[in-house]
């Protein structure tokens, strides 16, 4: 059989069969007379090869089209999440940065279970306001709407919104949505927007602390905010507020009841040069490297906001601050 197949595979380069017609085209003849186990062969190879080019290609577009626990199932599986639970011997929290963003698209639930796949103790997500004043999780000012045109989201009530997707199987997720599934982490970070560029209200920081109270998790959410007196309302809401981006010294935020503050990689580096952290609580925001999330933690930062999860929680390990289970 192997013989005839290979007759057949180099026919080109025998005389003409019997079966051939004159004038027939080499390329018809071979098609009609070759062994149909070598057509099977080549079209797997040819589906084997379209499949692994597309997913290849197409990973990220397969993670973020499948619901939340499959996208996790298939990173576990597929080796790029350990999915083994971390302990921690340090009082710190490793950030998700807007969730796994980099797996799913950001600020919604897929990229929010991987970041607990992934071993993130904490999770931030940014947050603003519709216009019937629904917080939603959801980064820039404008969405795309009917695939072209760009809209403020503010002039979008939460019904429209819905019918948006980030992505297939990606709504943008509600505050009161993105709450029920985030219970699991230790700490939650809220950036809010609109409250730092003043197209919010009392009324508005209001409403978010009564959707953190009704979930019960008022106590393990911090607040970021660019206004002292922002932190002050806050706090008066009975919520913890970080500052963000301050110059004082810690004594004069202390004095103003102020305790926590956020800090880029290059204000903490200058921060910290000039004042030190004092009784401050520092929590760094997105590091552009492994090795500054480190420099956080070595000086006695409780949070670190982070794209790199799992490489964050490989060098953590390497120093002792956290372990997995062998």
């Amino acid at each position: 059989m192997t013989s005839h197949i290979l007759s057949k595979l180099y026919w080109p380069l025998t005389p003409a069969p019997s079966s051939r017609v004159q004038d027939e085209p080499w390329a018809w003849a071979l098609a009609r007379d070759l062994h149909p186990l070598v057509w099977w062969i080549l079209l797997g190879v040819a589906l084997g090869f379209a499949a692994s080019s597309y997913f290849y290609h197409r990973r990220v577009l397969v993670l973020r089209s499948l619901g939340r626990k499959q996208s996790g199932l298939l990173l576990a599986h597929a080796g790029v999440l350990k999915g083994a639970p971390v302990f921690y011997h340090k009082n710190i929290y490793v950030i998700a940065h807007r969730g796994l963003a980099r797996y799913a698209t950001e600020n919604t639930s897929p990229a929010i279970l991987l970041a607990a796949t992934a071993g993130a103790n904490g999770v931030e997500v940014d947050i603003r306001f519709t216009k019937d004043r629904v917080p939603v999780l959801f980064h820039d000012s404008k969405v795309i709407q009917s695939g072209r045109t760009l809209v403020p989201l503010r002039k979008l009530t939460c019904e429209e919104l819905k019918t948006i997707k980030m992505h297939p199987a990606n709504q943008i997720p509600t505050l009161d949505d993105f709450l029920g599934y985030a219970k699991r982490f230790s700490l939650i970070m809220l950036d809010l927007k609109d409250v730092r560029k003043g197209r919010a209200s009392y009324e508005d920081l209001n409403g978010i602390s009564e959707c953190l109270k009704m979930h019960g998790v008022i106590e393990k959410v911090i607040v970021h905010l660019a206004d002292p007196e922002w932190v002050k309302q806050a706090s008066e809401l009975g919520m913890i507020a970080s500052l963000r981006l301050q110059s004082e010294p810690p004594a004069a935020l202390l004095a103003r009841g102020i305790r926590h503050i956020t800090l880029t990689i290059a204000a903490g580096r200058a921060y910290y040069e000039r004042y030190g952290w004092s009784d401050l609580r520092v929590c760094g925001v997105c590091p552009k490297s492994v090795e500054d999330v480190w420099w956080f933690f070595d000086r006695g930062a409780y949070a670190v906001i982070t794209d790199f999860v799992e490489e964050s929680l490989d060098l953590l390990e390497e120093k002792g601050y956290v372990s997995r289970p062998t």
